[in-house]
């Protein structure tokens, strides 16, 4: 089995603003000779989605065509490799990442099983948590909070990063919230 082609399609949230990071998602179609297309994506602002086509379809397509789909290890350092020092950071991992899950697509497509089996297995509870990093005032932010544990959230994630908060009102927000949500429910800050 070969990789014949690779495909990018864009969908962007026109209510969004341009900058808002997820307000464009990428889908990667990544087609063998044997007729399996594997579907993978990935999220970024719209201003960052021509960079991310860009990327996928100039410079991991050609690295990538003609060689087996199913060897997942192999392409994903092949890609990686084949960058600049550093290049495998940032925008340049979420290229690999959307790639990388449409070759584990189509690994799992040509043997008929869930690409979850591929990886070892299920679970019959996975722990998820809401992310609450809006960009919210810290009243306005410790209510949605709130209203997130009310409807069965027992983990959050609320945003304290300093580029975007001072270390007092990534403080406040940290407050705020465990006081909304209470001692039980786990609370994460990303930091970045």
């Amino acid at each position: 089995m070969k990789i014949i082609s690779v495909n990018v399609d864009r969908y962007t949230n026109a209510q969004a603003n341009k900058s808002d990071y997820g307000s464009e998602i990428v889908v990667v179609g990544v087609t063998s000779d044997e007729d399996i297309t594997g579907i993978g994506f990935c999220s970024t602002s719209a201003l960052g989605g021509s960079i991310l086509e860009t990327l996928i379809t100039r410079v991991i397509a050609p690295l990538i065509t003609d060689s087996d789909p199913r060897e997942t290890d192999t392409l994903w350092n092949k890609m990686y490799q084949a960058l600049p020092r550093r290049g495998g950071d940032g925008i340049m991992r979420n290229a690999i990442a959307a790639v990388d899950f449409a070759l584990w697509d189509i690994k799992g497509k040509a043997i008929n099983q869930p690409v979850w089996k591929l990886l070892g297995g299920s679970r019959t509870l996975v722990p998820t948590y809401a992310n609450c990093a809006h960009h919210l005032p810290v009243d306005q932010l410790a209510e949605r909070a709130a209203s997130y544990v009310a409807s069965g959230h027992k983990a959050m994630k609320i945003r304290g990063t300093r580029s975007f908060v001072t270390l007092a009102e990534a403080t406040a927000r940290v407050q705020a919230v465990r006081e909304a949500i209470g001692p039980d429910v786990r609370l994460m800050v990303d930091v970045n």
